[in-house]
Parts: C-alpha cells; sequence; structure tokens
C-alpha cells in the first residue's frame, strides 16, 4: 500500500504538481532503460504473461551540420538557415 507521500496530491498548485509529474516521468524513464537492458542482455525471456518483446535493430542516415558547416563555412550555410523558437518551462524548487 502506497504512504501518503507516494500519492499525488490533486490539490497542488500547478507550478508544484508539475514538478511532481516530472520527477514521476524521470522514475519511470529510469525504471524504463532498466527494464529495457534487462531483456536485451538476455537476463530474462523475451516472453511475458500478457506481452511478448522483440528486438530490432535499425540503422539510419543523419545530415551531420557541423560538418557541412566546417566544410563549406557559414557564408555558404546562412541563406539555409531558419530560425526556430521554443518556449521551455523551467520548475525550480522553493527554499522556505
Amino acid at each position: 500500500m502506497a504512504n501518503e507521500q507516494d500519492k499525488p496530491r490533486r490539490n497542488m498548485h500547478p507550478v508544484d504538481r508539475l514538478a511532481q509529474v516530472r520527477f514521476e516521468i524521470a522514475e519511470l524513464r529510469d525504471e524504463e532503460a532498466a527494464l529495457k537492458a534487462e531483456i536485451i542482455d538476455g537476463d530474462c525471456g523475451m516472453i511475458g504473461n500478457d506481452f511478448k518483446a522483440t528486438v530490432k535493430e535499425t540503422a539510419s542516415m543523419r545530415f551531420d551540420a557541423a560538418g557541412y558547416r566546417k566544410a563549406v563555412g557559414d557564408a555558404v550555410l546562412k541563406d539555409w538557415l531558419k530560425e526556430s523558437k521554443t518556449t521551455a518551462l523551467y520548475v525550480r524548487e522553493v527554499k522556505p
């Protein structure tokens, strides 16, 4: 049974809840990475009670922007660059 600290507090301020959700997501990503490693390393079977895992390796080509910039120079590249904007929301703990 989960203790009070583990239960999500739905009446939290949205900033506090966002911080809590991000923490939970980070924990889940860590758990996912550990489980994937265990499965891929062969420490367990590939078939569970309800699901079957398969491993697929793929190759892809990626554009090396830094290498291209180095080869042709900024003067050539500047005509092909376009600005893009993103919005980031940072959450920091408030110290009492």
